[in-house]
């Protein structure tokens, strides 16, 4: 259990570092750039302000019993597990790629740059990168 604390621990700061420089598309250049924090303000690299505007694609990294078509208050750990027994490791992870391959498409990003949106909250968990609470990593397995 502490494997996984101290896994978990490393993840999470390392998307805690990763959010610090959220890459914004610069609609003047084309291109992706770095954004940082001044007190209150975001800006981007020319030190400009940008107003990110965005939306949620929960479900897709993570299955959030809001958005997902079950029920179950313990959500993704059961879901996966159900999986794993009826259909073995193997065909649970085929079907966790076809449906995040088609939860979240291309089409969807279009959609939310042509409504003005800036930035996309992505919930993952930590399944999507280990196999069981030992903390023992998916390698290509996914």
């Amino acid at each position: 259990m502490n494997r996984i604390k101290k896994a978990l621990s490393i993840l999470f700061a390392a998307l805690l570092t990763l959010s610090l420089c959220v890459p914004a598309f610069a609609a003047d250049s084309g291109r992706l750039q770095r954004l940082h924090a001044e007190g209150e303000k975001i800006l981007r690299e020319d030190g400009s302000e940008i107003i990110l505007r965005g939306t949620n694609f929960g479900g897709w990294g993570i299955m959030e019993d809001w958005f997902c078509p079950f029920e179950d208050p313990a959500g993704s750990e059961n879901a996966y597990d159900t999986l794993v027994q009826r259909f073995g490791v193997e065909k649970t992870h085929a079907l966790y790629q076809t449906f995040r391959a088609n939860w979240i498409t291309e089409q969807d990003f279009a959609n939310v740059a042509a409504m003005g949106m800036n930035v996309i909250r992505l919930p993952i968990w930590y399944r999507n990168f280990q196999s069981d609470d030992n903390g023992t990593w998916y390698r290509n397995a996914q």
